[in-house]
């Protein structure tokens, strides 16, 4: 059942399209003339809704709509929000229901939204904060431990010394059992709107991204240094010509002794690849495909099967930094990394728009709002923050140049 809000705003849009069309009944002007007297910015509202170029942008901006994308988020956002609270479920159904229903309300329900929320609305998008340090230790009896810039100091039960120093950096150190020794393994998870670095016991450093997560031994015991890695991660591997050091992931494995390289393989991408910056690689794939890689080469990884060619290794390893870099990099591609940063969902009014590209840098630290709009200067598109949600639409007063 629909909530009176909800109710009442539908009831409004609907009368003020009415009113608008010339086609509304006295009850119908009623409902308008309550709601304009309310306050100064329904009547700016109201006026807008009248201008004639506003309903022909209104009505342009609903054609470049993917109406089955947009039906099939809202049924989904739906069952979602059957699991939380009832208003928060209603919000937010309203939001992509008002998407499918500009030409209907020609653009009421839709600009209306705005008008009730706009404040709280605002408030939201500014509370989005950039990623930090933080990450979940997940220890070897299952107990989990939440570590930002606090000091903690752990052990595992083989006897290795686990600290987190107030900089952000997980070290351990520890004894190393003979090759027999029983492997203990911990896992460190990066949530969305997070970084971390990590040294583990053998001296390697780790720098890891935005939902990534990495499982590895507290002691590197065996005749190998095998760690698991979901998400990217950027390795200073410690020399040791005796224990190869091992990263595997979903699609493939790479195999090094002392060198530097990142590895990004995340589930939700339809690629992957390693990218070397000193030293020398071996990449094998789970099909058995081997590739060498020397500084400045990477291996990229697909359904296709695995690729190696020259890049800007900076362009793959400034995310460690102040800054993302990209090089004519798919729009798509991009948003899911800020998605990643900033805990954000991304919704595209049109799916083709994830064709754009983009070549530049992006800072890291910063508001959402300049980031998108640094994307909106070097492309038709332009954004706008509902929430926790950023929409994608086509720049119509700029795709026509």
């Amino acid at each position: 059942m629909m909530s009176k809000v909800t109710d009442k705003s539908f009831k409004i849009s609907f009368s003020i399209a009415r009113v608008i069309s010339g086609e509304a009944t006295v009850a119908e002007r009623r409902t308008v003339d309550e709601w304009l007297v309310v306050s100064e910015e329904n009547k700016r509202l109201f006026e807008r809704l009248q201008d004639e170029k506003e309903l022909v942008r209104k009505i342009e901006l609903y054609r470049t709509i993917d109406k089955r994308m947009a039906f099939k988020e809202f049924l989904r956002e739906k069952e979602r929000m059957e699991k939380v609270r009832r208003q928060r479920r209603i919000n937010r159904i309203f939001r992509y229901a008002a998407i499918l229903l500009i030409p209907l309300l020609v653009g009421g329900i839709y600009m209306l939204q705005q008008s009730f929320s706009g404040d709280e609305v605002m408030q939201v998008a500014s509370a989005i904060a950039h990623g930090d340090k933080r990450a979940v230790l997940r220890l070897s009896d299952g107990s989990a431990i939440e570590l930002g810039k606090d000091n903690v100091v752990l052990s595992e039960r083989n006897g290795t010394m686990i600290s987190n120093r107030n900089s952000g950096e997980l070290v351990y150190q520890g004894t190393t059992g003979g090759e027999d020794a029983k492997v203990i393994y911990n896992t460190l998870e990066i949530p969305a709107n997070g970084e971390f670095f990590m040294q583990l016991a053998d001296g390697s450093k780790v720098w890891l991204g935005a939902c990534s997560k990495l499982k590895y031994p507290v002691a590197f015991n065996g005749k190998t240094r095998e760690i698991y890695l979901e998400g990217e991660a950027f390795f200073e591997v410690a020399k040791n010509p005796d224990k190869p050091f091992i990263v595997k992931t979903k699609g493939f494995g790479v195999r090094a002794l002392g060198t530097s390289f990142n590895v990004m393989s995340y589930m939700d991408e339809t690629f992957a690849h390693t990218t070397l910056k000193t030293g020398k690689v071996e990449v094998t794939t789970r099909e058995q495909e081997k590739v060498v890689l020397t500084p400045g080469q990477q291996a990229y990884y697909s359904e296709h099967g695995v690729n190696v060619r020259e890049v800007d290794v900076e362009v793959y390893i400034a995310w460690m930094g102040n800054t993302f870099k990209f090089d004519k990099e798919n729009i798509d591609v991009i948003l899911r990394k800020i998605a990643r940063w900033y805990n954000v969902h991304i919704f595209y009014m049109n799916e083709n728009l994830k064709n754009y590209h983009f070549k530049g840098t992006l800072p890291k630290y910063t508001d959402i709002h300049d980031v998108l709009e640094l994307l909106e200067q070097t492309t038709n598109i332009k954004f706008e923050i509902k929430g926790n949600t950023v929409i994608v639409m086509q720049d119509l007063t700029r795709s026509n140049h």
